[in-house]
């Protein structure tokens, strides 16, 4: 049933975000093309600054997330009510004081928006940007409880409807109206009408949530407070390595840059949308063979890594062979970047793609006490090496800066935490393994790129989507020439065939 639901989540959310990828690039360019490039930029800079709002989340909904894994193996009922009552407080609270924080920082936006705005029209946009996601808390903390009990296809499920909804609806605003405000409205007003049904639906999943009125013991209180000050350090260290990029960008360069180079990340964004379900739909299940079987756990996570390698290796390939030309025929030509800055983001995308694997070991745990103070000198050391990069090397040196960084968190730091603490002696099967993995990634580019070069069937877009499916067949056929005989890959084919035969 658990192997039966993982691959549920995988499918469904698999499915919603192609079909996302396909809506978002449709309003993208057409938000360009309406609004222009300056004003695209400002929509991804606003973006990045609610990422550091929403820090105030403090990553309590993780932290709760991993206290549930036990009750729901237990079926424990008064205690997840209790779980998620409290969250449900505190959620409420965290949503007012993103909308307050939002309007502590509008009069800052002028020394972060370097473009021709008129300083309303930005304070008002970052007003109604700010609110649509505030609003998201008052009702988002059960998505938390359904992805703990490995339902998290039904978020997606609802989550599609709603992403088809909003960007239809926001690509008729743009050709209607031309008007950014009215096109962050319908965000407010999408956003608020998919938590509620996703609120009911979950209503309806766990009708005991409201029939319990009991408290959590203070020990109890004790552990969320511990796992909260980890997660605390490692969820401003995750922002600050890479959510700072479109800050400075904006502030050194100018914000019509941060659209350029948001058109490259958008692909990354949609990849890791797409691939990191493989990880987060296997976190609830590991952190069940955690609790149940933990003898069992160094060959699930295994198991995960062949996986993620698959995965990564294809998407990797396939992003540095297929982004800049599919750019320079969606965007135009004025928005490609230089090459030594699409293979600095590739570097970027494969580490924190490929390292989603043993993070999902250590969110399952808990395990965020060890680096918290490392967490923080880390980001602190990307803001600096980001904010001398943009002077001196442009985009390239703020890449520069969030490799460095994610190249000490991913392969220095948290192995060393997993390996140490909950996959104990294991550190150099990992890295063996992990070198194993990177050598072939980079076999599987240089065959592919070699291709690249020499191929043209006559049209751009045949000849984008021919290398597209060469990345596929070249990508597949070497993994599975390397891992077929490994009890890893025999084991997920049987169990994948099981699954398949017993629906089909």
């Amino acid at each position: 049933m658990k192997s039966k639901r993982a691959l549920l989540n995988v499918i469904i959310n698999t499915v919603a975000q192609i079909l996302n990828i396909v809506l978002a690039f449709v309003v993208r360019r057409t938000f360009s093309r309406m609004l222009g490039d300056e004003v695209l930029g400002l929509n991804s800079l606003f973006s990045s600054i609610l990422a550091f709002l929403t820090l105030s989340e403090l990553g309590i909904g993780t932290s709760i997330s991993m206290c549930l894994f036990k009750p729901l193996a237990e079926s424990d009922e008064e205690k997840i009510a209790a779980y998620m009552q409290l969250l449900k407080k505190i959620y409420i609270v965290i949503g007012f004081v993103i909308m307050v924080a939002g309007a502590i920082c509008s009069p800052f936006l002028k020394y972060l928006v370097n473009g021709n705005f008129e300083i309303r029209f930005l304070i008002t946009s970052f007003g109604l940007y700010v609110f649509s996601t505030a609003i998201t808390y008052f009702y988002s903390y059960k998505k938390i409880l359904l992805g703990a009990d490995q339902k998290n296809y039904i978020v997606s499920a609802a989550n599609l409807v709603y992403k088809i909804v909003i960007n239809v609806a926001q690509y008729l605003v743009l050709v209607l109206t031309r008007n950014y405000q009215v096109f962050l409205v319908v965000a407010i007003i999408c956003n608020f009408t998919e938590n509620c049904v996703t609120s009911y639906i979950c209503d309806q999943h766990y009708p005991y949530i409201g029939k319990y009125h009991v408290k959590l013991t203070q020990e109890e209180k004790r552990d969320i407070m511990s796992k909260i000050k980890g997660m605390l350090s490692y969820k401003i260290s995750n922002y600050m390595i890479e959510g700072t990029d479109n800050i400075i960008l904006s502030a050194v360069l100018g914000t019509v840059f941060v659209a350029y180079y948001n058109n490259y990340y958008l692909i990354i964004n949609m990849l890791y949308a797409v691939f990191a379900c493989v990880a987060t739909s296997s976190v609830a299940g590991l952190g069940n063979i955690l609790y149940t079987d933990k003898k069992t756990l160094k060959f699930a996570f295994s198991k995960l890594l062949l996986v993620q390698h698959f995965v990564y290796s294809f998407s990797t390939t396939a992003f540095a062979i297929l982004a800049t030309d599919f750019v320079k025929e969606f965007f135009g030509e004025k928005s490609i970047l230089p090459q030594t800055v699409v293979l600095l983001m590739v570097a970027v995308y494969y580490i924190k793609g490929y390292s989603q694997a043993i993070e999902s070991v250590r969110n399952c745990a808990g395990e965020y006490q060890k680096d918290k103070y490392l967490n923080l000198f880390i980001a602190l050391l990307n803001v600096i090496i980001s904010i001398l990069g943009a002077i001196y090397c442009g985009i390239a040196g703020i890449l520069i800066g969030t490799l460095v960084c994610y190249i000490i968190k991913e392969i220095i730091v948290v192995p060393s935490i997993v390996f140490s603490n909950i996959i104990v002696g294991q550190k150099r099967w990992y890295f063996k393994t992990g070198v194993q993995h990177f050598v072939i990634t980079c076999i599987l580019i240089m065959i592919c790129e070699y291709i690249h070069t020499h191929l043209f069937i006559g049209n751009v877009w045949i000849t984008w989507i021919a290398n597209g499916l060469i990345c596929v067949v070249v990508s597949v056929g070497i993994n599975i020439a390397v891992y077929h005989k490994t009890e890893e890959f025999l084991q997920l084919k049987g169990t994948l065939l099981k699954i398949i035969k017993r629906n089909v």
